[in-house]
């Protein structure tokens, strides 16, 4: 026998599941039943809900290069707490590799008789996962309820202190109030951009070259008038770590948790002007539907004082030169192609820097 010893360990388990404990257990009852050991893979910090572990998947990889024949690990919940899943794995995968699976503690090997009682062992685990879910969450949600900062990094122009608290970072909120005043003064976020880059200094996430949002999130953020604003985004449900953005009446907002940036005289004019400045944007027939043909950037529709008309502009020449201009005249891309086509039907327009349109309806392509 070539066995391959699964160990895992969450960052909420007990001591009595730690790294050393499980391995002590596995060996002994490894070195009892003279079974001979392939390798140890040990998965620290994961979660069982989760099967995408390295280490899990190296011995997946072992199983199918015919490495390992056998798996052990202290119980079902080391394997995972995802019923269906650890069901796939124990009842389909491994009869199917011909893998012989022993769970120490739940006195199980797949050798044996499967016991009618197993399933519900798994049910067990997935519980208990969804129940330490929910209490996690009602904690760091009773925190944040508090105003307490619970966030990995302090937004740009303040620093974490006493690992909940923030603090003005007296060189980048110095950046901060320029991006205010400036925009308070007529200019827009793509030209605020383009300064704050000439001038080399570096954006929250520590790159060399600002762009649009990254100017307007600081805008609109109420973190700068001293309000602590959280739970923006949320994951789907405890087993899926994808997460989305969260609405409006999910937000947690406590007001006066931290020193401010910007007077809020300032911050509501700032906001005013963005509002109105989605008011004034026109709801273009085409918007999201011109594509770069040389990047796969989404064109942008702009709107200029020196311009009778609006025109399109990849976002990456404006932002970083890494592309080319796609400068044209929007109005008459979209008479054009509302004289042929109907808007509504069109899937994408690709268009390349010569000017060419390569149209993709929603059931054929056109090229014009």
């Amino acid at each position: 026998m070539k066995a391959g010893l699964y160990i895992r360990l969450s960052i909420n388990d007990s001591l009595n599941d730690s790294i050393n404990n499980q391995t002590n257990i596995l060996k002994e009852y490894c070195y009892i039943n003279n079974i001979s050991i392939y390798d140890i893979y040990i998965d620290n910090g994961y979660t069982g809900t989760n099967y995408n572990r390295p280490e899990f998947n190296r011995l997946i990889r072992d199983i199918e290069k015919n490495y390992v024949d056998t798996v052990i690990t202290k119980d079902f919940s080391r394997l995972g707490r995802d019923y269906i899943e650890t069901g796939k794995y124990i009842e389909k995968y491994f009869p199917e590799n011909n893998i012989r699976y022993i769970s120490i503690l739940d006195n199980y090997d797949s050798n044996s008789n499967i016991d009618d009682y197993i399933p519900f062992k798994f049910i067990i685990n997935e519980m208990y996962s969804k129940d330490l879910s929910k209490k996690i969450k009602s904690g760091l949600y009773a925190k944040k309820k508090k105003g307490l900062f619970l966030g990995s990094k302090a937004p740009y122009g303040y620093k974490k202190v006493n690992k909940y608290y923030l603090e003005i970072d007296d060189e980048k909120c110095k950046v901060v109030k320029n991006i205010f005043n400036l925009y308070i003064s007529g200019l827009n976020s793509n030209k605020i951009a383009k300064i704050l880059t000439s001038r080399h200094i570096l954006t929250p996430s520590g790159k060399n070259i600002w762009s649009t949002k990254s100017v307007r999130d600081i805008l609109i953020n109420q973190a700068y008038i001293g309000n602590m604003v959280q739970c923006k985004r949320k994951r789907i449900n405890y087993k899926i770590r994808k997460e989305k953005h969260s609405v409006k009446e999910e937000l947690i907002i406590v007001e006066n948790t931290h020193p401010r940036i910007i007077d809020i005289n300032l911050f509501n004019k700032a906001q005013t002007l963005i509002n109105q400045s989605k008011i004034n944007r026109k709801n273009y027939l085409l918007k999201n539907k011109l594509i770069c043909f040389e990047c796969g950037s989404i064109l942008t529709i702009l709107k200029s004082k020196n311009r009778i008309s609006p025109y399109i502009s990849c976002p990456n020449y404006r932002n970083n030169k890494k592309c080319k201009p796609h400068t044209m005249n929007y109005s008459k891309i979209e008479q054009f192609i509302t004289k042929f086509y109907d808007p509504n039907d069109i899937e994408y327009i690709l268009v390349d820097n010569n000017k060419n349109l390569e149209i993709k309806k929603k059931d054929k392509i056109f090229l014009r």
